[in-house]
């Protein structure tokens, strides 16, 4: 049998759905743009440059045959009107006794909820649901999500005047500031629920109303924030030309982020890089990273939808509403890292390179989804 109209029917209206186009599937546009400029010149020895960039990505769908789930049920409780049933629509009244018509329709204290209802019957395999049918329990809900970024930033680098006797001190200092906004517009609430009343058919989840649209629907969302940035970097030569230190240097680099929502943040990073002869390269680094909750972590739009649910305490399998929805309260997901390696390029092979690396990363505030139907969430 065929329950669940927001699947693509085999026949509609005797013609096979296939020959129809595609009327029935969920459309999508995904837009990106993006501009960049900026200057770099020389200033005393050092070299500078300066940059804006727009960056926006715009994502629209819409579901054209999205199902309510009230008229739905509404739709196939049909009945043969009773002599004397009349109906009015648009204004105009109708004698329909002895018809086929939904019952919440020709009740008069319903008939107001479900005006223009029109029966479906799913057990028919010769014409199958009618389009008036149809057309009567599907929705078009649709989403626009925009992203825009806006960032200005700027760098200048070269030798800081320290001589060393394997080489001279060289330096990079950086800014840089972004403007974020995370923008949905949606014409359906996932928080819309089925009011069952009128409705002799609706089946409730685990005692929870079913969603009004069968297909996920996003709520509407906008927020914005702004990210602040500086970094200073350093290389260091150590030793150069002698014994199993033909060019031996440290990168010392250190980080200061401000986010207008997660906080502020401190990152750096250690590395030593020696080429122990024209074959062999050792390196290695240890670093304090972090990664910020972007806005989708931190706003992403409620979600509600019906699933099955085990709850190991009063050993209960039921049905209930899975709510999912961002954390306006996350902070930056920190890390060590600690990275080993060599690499390798022999004399008498030009162009062959190998490597080999080990790295080890301790993480702490990881952000990651979790729900209560995870046996570890509700342990």
């Amino acid at each position: 049998c065929f329950t669940d109209p927001s699947y693509v029917p085999q026949i509609v209206n005797g013609q096979n759905a296939a020959a129809q186009g595609d009327v029935y599937l969920t459309k999508g546009v995904d837009r990106n743009l993006g501009v960049t400029t900026g200057l770099s010149g020389k200033l005393s020895g050092f070299d500078w440059d300066i940059f804006y960039s727009h960056q926006e990505n715009r994502v629209e769908v819409n579901d054209p045959t999205n199902t309510n789930n009230a008229r739905y049920p509404a739709a196939q409780d049909a009945v043969v009107a009773p002599a004397g049933t009349r109906i009015t629509v648009g204004g105009v009244t109708t004698d329909v006794s002895g018809t086929i018509q939904c019952w919440s329709a020709i009740q008069p204290q319903f008939a107001a909820l479900y005006s223009g209802c029109v029966p479906m019957n799913v057990f028919n395999p010769a014409q199958g649901i009618t389009q008036a049918a149809w057309n009567y329990v599907k929705q078009d809900p649709f989403w626009t999500l925009t992203q825009p970024l806006d960032t200005i930033g700027g760098s200048i680098s070269g030798g800081v005047g320290f001589g060393q006797p394997a080489g001279e001190i060289t330096g990079a200092l950086s800014a840089e500031m972004r403007w974020r906004t995370y923008d949905l517009k949606s014409n359906a609430d996932p928080t819309d629920f089925v009011n069952c009343t009128g409705l002799r058919m609706c089946t409730q989840n685990g005692g929870a109303a079913p969603s009004l649209y069968t297909q996920n629907t996003n709520a509407p969302v906008s927020v914005h924030d702004n990210v602040w940035e500086t970094a200073l970097e350093v290389n260091v030569p150590l030793l150069k030309a002698v014994p199993l230190a033909q060019d031996l240097n440290a990168d010392i680099a250190g980080r200061y982020t401000s986010y207008s929502i997660s906080g502020e943040a401190e990152t750096w990073k250690i590395g030593v890089n020696d080429r122990i002869n024209e074959t062999f390269r050792l390196r290695g680094t240890m670093s304090f990273d972090i990664r910020a909750p972007n806005l989708n972590d931190l706003f992403a739009p409620t979600s509600i939808t019906s699933t099955g649910f085990n709850d190991l305490l009063t050993n209960v399998n039921s049905g209930t509403q899975l709510v999912t929805n961002g954390n306006s309260t996350l902070t930056p997901e920190v890390a060590h890292t600690y990275t080993l390696g060599m690499v390798v390029t022999p004399d008498g092979s030009p162009g062959l390179a190998a490597s080999l690396d080990y790295y080890v990363t301790h993480m702490t505030s990881a952000i990651t989804s979790i729900s209560y139907q995870s046996t570890t969430v509700q342990t």
